[in-house]
């Protein structure tokens, strides 16, 4: 798969909104932050990926890991309708997602040599939801590994271990709610106990801020799928002879799930999802 550039004609940036069929078309140079401003004009917005700044088209095919829909509506590739493309002799399909699954699989995989000009992605009625990020100095991650499996599906959360000169490490708890305020409160109230809180940004928020849970994150390096986070790896994480800053992203739900037409997301089943950042 080829996403077309983005310094493309205005076709590519196009954001075209359907509300009555809940759905958004995105040209290959559309960002994610277009799509949820677009949306959020109709109390709508889609399975974005963590980054407002990132390729739809590029973060969609390659999985798309959201950080707040992620766990009650899968990866951003399980809610694709359609995919346009232009193939090497300058033919244009359309490819209905359901209708051919196997091209569909192999644009996610890589394995074509088509340009995706544009898709259509599933959108969702959401305004808003209770988050944010909560820092701390203290270790967390074995609270959080038993805590994080307990969410419902309404809940997402990971955590993000920025590495310190000395050292030592500050860990940033992202959180996510779908339901109330105070639902979302009871939910991270163990959290809330676990170490003493240094910065709390949670609270109601519209889907338009939802980059402010990774809020200057790096690019990833490497990123691989685990079954289970043991105390042994827990240890090891947060040891000295790991230098790197690390995320851990609690998996489960409808990331489990297959999607109503099979795509080439990885790692269904595991538990986490661990990114290094160098």
């Amino acid at each position: 798969m080829t996403a077309a550039p983005t310094d493309c004609p205005d076709r590519l940036a196009e954001v075209t909104i359907d509300p009555i069929r809940l759905v958004a078309r995105v040209g290959a140079a559309v960002r994610w932050r277009d799509v949820l401003a677009a949306a959020a004009e109709y109390g709508l917005t889609p399975v974005a990926g963590a980054r407002p700044d990132a390729c739809v088209v590029e973060d969609t095919l390659t999985g798309g890991l959201s950080p707040v829909l992620g766990r009650r509506h899968g990866y951003a590739a399980d809610r694709v309708r359609l995919v346009e493309i232009v193939s090497l002799d300058g033919v244009r399909r359309t490819v209905k997602v359901e209708h051919e699954p196997e091209l569909f699989r192999a644009l996610c995989r890589g394995e074509t040599n088509a340009v995706v000009t544009a898709m259509v992605v599933d959108l969702f009625p959401y305004r808003d939801f209770h988050g944010g990020v909560l820092r701390f100095t203290g270790e967390i991650l074995p609270v959080w590994r038993e805590w994080a499996p307990s969410l419902p599906d309404e809940s997402t959360t990971s955590v993000f271990l920025c590495r310190l000169l000395d050292g030592g490490f500050v860990t940033h708890l992202r959180f996510a709610h779908l339901g109330g305020d105070k639902e979302a409160e009871r939910l991270l109230a163990p959290m809330r106990a676990a170490a003493q809180v240094t910065r709390d940004s949670m609270g109601r928020k519209p889907f338009t801020a939802v980059g402010d849970l990774h809020d200057g994150v790096l690019r990833p390096t490497t990123s691989v799928s685990l079954r289970e986070l043991s105390v042994e790896t827990v240890d090891d994480l947060v040891g000295p002879s790991c230098p790197a800053d690390l995320e851990l992203h609690a998996l489960g739900g409808s990331y489990d799930r297959a999607p109503r037409v099979p795509d080439a997301v990885p790692g269904r089943g595991a538990a986490f999802r661990l990114t290094t950042y160098w």
